[in-house]
């Protein structure tokens, strides 16, 4: 106590602070176990390595590379190791870290293969991949001999960019293939005349810049192509007119089903002379008293219609309606329009004038009031 009292006030302070800094210390080391990694007492007595291996630290944030593929046993596996190598390598992993790293590239029937092995059965890197690739032999890629590459050939129907990404894709299954040899393979499959000529002018000195050479054909026929469809599309954008068929309105001949049938365009009558009446005809006839089978049957004018042509088969033609004048079937004879055309060009030339209803019924009466307006007793 004496000695407290002959103390000063800061070193009185120091020596209280000094206390609890201990008493945190003791604190603390009583809770580092829970900081450590933590390894299961029976990891060494399960696990496929060895003790030196299973009980081995490992570095903190060790990770694979980002999108690295796993494994499930139906790949080739030397590309696995291959590419495990690399990350390894990269890493700068330690051999133990090698190990448990490449069990988490494995999934499905490869991890099922690594679980049934014995417990510590591998003490090394070099052990565990001998067993993998001893166990996934079977699925290694078939290594051709190099005269394969004399069977590669441009298909049927295949494009020039489609032979070179698939000569390209199996050539790469091929090794130890002489580049000389490579070349010449490849232009001996081509189909293309044009390209092998320009090939042959001047021997590439490389597979690479044989593709280039490829490529640079390539775009030059798509840009040719593409300029041919261009222009095509510009014509039938803006058509050029027509030239005028030989010969004038009046004497060409549309074809029959369409002057048949379609009456809402003018038509033209193939066999009607020049003199009848000027084009383009109109269907509206000249109202009559007779039908056109009757006149057909009772007047003589019918001696001078030309012979109408044969009837041609049409959407409208009826095969059970008989028509007299054109003496075949496929409409009826008072629905001719070739017979009714040449009536109406008989009415306005007056061969057939006595027979338009007008005239045939009120002539009489007209007649007759012209004659009261005259003053003259007799008509």
């Amino acid at each position: 106590m004496t000695a407290l009292r002959q103390m000063s006030s800061e070193e009185r302070e120091d020596l209280i602070t000094g206390q609890k800094h201990k008493e945190k210390e003791k604190d603390n080391s009583g809770n580092t176990g829970l900081d450590q990694p933590y390894l299961p007492r029976d990891l060494a007595e399960v696990s496929k390595f060895t003790r030196r291996i299973s009980e081995a630290p490992m570095p903190p944030k060790t990770k694979l590379p980002p999108g690295f593929d796993r494994y499930d046993g139906t790949r080739d596996p030397e590309d696995h190791l291959h590419a495990f190598r690399g990350a390894g390598q990269l890493g700068r992993w330690s051999m133990p870290v090698w190990c448990h790293m490449f069990v988490q590239t494995l999934t499905e029937g490869a991890r099922l293969w690594f679980d049934s092995l014995p417990p510590g059965s591998i003490d090394s890197y070099e052990e565990l991949s001998e067993k993998f690739l001893r166990n996934f032999g079977q699925q290694r890629k078939v290594v051709k001999n190099p005269n394969e590459i004399l069977h590669i050939r441009q298909r049927d129907n295949e494009r020039i960019d489609q032979y070179m990404e698939r000569f390209v894709k199996e050539s790469m299954n091929i090794k130890d293939v002489p580049e000389v040899m490579k070349i010449s393979s490849f232009i001996n499959g081509l189909k293309h005349a044009q390209l092998c000529e320009k090939l042959g002018e001047e021997f590439p000195p490389s597979f690479d810049n044989l593709m280039d050479r490829v490529r640079a054909f390539v775009r030059g026929k798509d840009t040719v192509s593409k300029a041919k469809e261009t222009d095509t599309t510009s014509r039938r954008a803006t058509p050029t007119t027509r030239p005028l068929e030989k010969g004038t309105l009046y004497t060409r001949k549309p074809p029959f089903d369409r002057m048949l049938h379609d009456r809402a365009r003018p038509s033209y009558s193939p066999y009607r002379p020049r003199g009848r009446g000027l084009p383009p005809y109109s269907d509206s006839f000249t109202p009559l008293v007779k039908t056109p089978s009757e006149i057909l049957a009772t007047e003589r004018v019918k001696n001078s219609f030309p012979r109408p042509p044969p009837i041609k088969p049409g959407p409208k033609a009826q095969p059970n309606e008989y028509c007299e004048f054109h003496k075949g079937f496929g409409h009826k004879t008072d629905d001719c329009m070739y017979l009714k055309r040449e009536i109406e060009a008989a009415v306005k030339t007056g061969r057939l004038a006595h027979l338009v209803k007008e005239i045939k019924e009120g002539g009489g009466d007209r007649k007759g009031k012209r004659c009261k307006r005259a003053g003259e007793g007799r008509c």
